[in-house]
């Protein structure tokens, strides 16, 4: 039996922030969400190069309700890359993010584009790594054909980052979501996840409760909306394992801060090289 939480992930959509029609929106009723049961919540920090009008209200009154909470940022690879990673790591009201996220942020990769796929992860991957450094841990939140598609053939990306699946069952919308929950405890049902999350580089099939750390599973057409506080008619519904991030390196190394310092940003670099070449060669 996999251990689940119930989450979900919300923008200004939730609140009716619609600019263009002179709507301003209004703050989501969190007490009604945490009544139904959801543990935490992933919160749009950003979309491309534009701050979410409506995060920092949202990050602060999830909280004040005593849910769990991360955030997600969405890069679109066709663009300049360095505007949208500086407005990934900032607060809207100014100043570096310099809060503490719950579980690790998602980098949602959802978006499709004319450019190649090995080009596509040599954008991608330096804003991945940097909302890593920002946050303190990444996973990528996609859907298996996009991934597939547009971004990545390569197997063992299990191995490195975690993954939010992105794989509706609008055929099981009828059930509530403890009985939808329940079915994906017992493993009678599982997700859609990528080749990467699917198969190690030895192309030996991973078991899938190690595939996935997060099932977004019910969205668009669920009309569960205003039963969780919600101004759209339907929110997102995923549930999570309860396996926690690995726990940060011990403090007080006998080495210089600079040094460390200074190993650390190169890891970073390094890692990122080293997938794009695995990339460039799994084509």
């Amino acid at each position: 039996m996999l251990d689940l939480t119930i989450w979900t992930d919300i923008s200004s959509h939730q609140n009716a922030y619609q600019p263009h029609i002179g709507q301003q929106g209004e703050s989501i009723k969190w007490n009604k969400m945490v009544d139904q049961g959801v543990v935490g919540v992933c919160i749009r920090k950003s979309l491309g190069k534009l701050h979410d009008a409506w995060f920092e209200d949202n990050w602060q009154k999830a909280g004040d309700a005593g849910l769990l909470r991360t955030v997600y940022c969405v890069p679109f690879v066709s663009y300049d890359m360095d505007p949208q990673q500086v407005v990934m790591m900032g607060w809207p009201s100014g100043g570096i993010f310099d809060d503490q996220v719950d579980i690790p942020a998602w980098d949602d990769v959802e978006r499709r584009h004319k450019l190649g796929r090995r080009t596509a992860m040599t954008r991608l991957l330096p804003y991945h790594y940097a909302m890593k450094d920002i946050f303190g841990a990444a996973e990528f939140y996609t859907a298996k054909y996009i991934w597939q598609d547009y971004y990545s053939l390569k197997r063992g990306w299990q191995k490195d980052w975690g993954l939010v699946a992105a794989s509706y069952r609008p055929d099981l919308y009828h059930l509530s979501v403890s009985d939808l929950q329940k079915l994906v405890e017992s493993e009678q049902i599982w997700p859609a996840v990528p080749i990467g999350w699917l198969k190690d580089t030895d192309g030996n099939v991973i078991p899938n409760n190690l595939r996935w750390e997060q099932w977004q599973i019910s969205a668009d057409q669920n009309n569960l909306g205003t039963a969780y506080g919600v101004k759209s008619d339907s929110i997102d519904i995923s549930f999570r394992q309860g396996r926690l991030p690995p726990k940060p390196p011990p403090v007080g190394s006998a080495i210089p801060n600079l040094v460390v310092e200074l190993r650390s940003a190169w890891g970073s670099v390094g890692d990122v090289i080293t997938e794009i070449e695995e990339e460039v060669n799994a084509e």
